[in-house]
């Protein structure tokens, strides 16, 4: 095959595998499209790990996520992830099924957005 026959592939393979990633990204994005506006409104737009000690808007996003989800005492939206939040995130795990370490990774985004894994922590206490 020449070269210029192996550059053509290779373009149609790149192509492929755009295409096929941004459709995955595209169903994710919309299943998920009321929360991601959601937290995005906060001022987060994306879902770190957090951890005792991280700080900022996506802080504010897990602190109200968790206030307007569970049938515990609310929080303070203050955006410091400190031991008050670090207890509220290990109830929250421990309702939805999840493990229970205090952080929050993908699979306690995922539920705090409702897109999955574990179980939907369903007593809801309002606005």
């Amino acid at each position: 095959m020449s070269q210029k026959g192996i550059g053509h592939h290779l373009i149609i393979i790149a192509l492929v595998v755009i295409t096929v990633v941004g459709a995955a990204g595209f169903f994710v994005y919309r299943s998920n499209n009321a929360n991601a506006l959601y937290i995005s409104e906060l001022g987060c737009r994306s879902t770190p790990t957090l951890r005792q000690g991280s700080t900022g808007n996506c802080v504010k996003a897990v602190q109200n996520r968790i206030n307007n989800t569970t049938c515990f005492s609310k929080i303070a939206v203050d955006g410091r992830f400190g031991p008050v939040t670090k207890g509220k995130v290990q109830e929250y795990q421990r309702k939805a099924g999840l493990g229970v370490d205090g952080v929050v990774g993908p699979q306690t985004w995922g539920n705090l957005l409702e897109g999955r894994p574990g179980k939907p922590v369903t007593c809801r206490t309002g606005k």
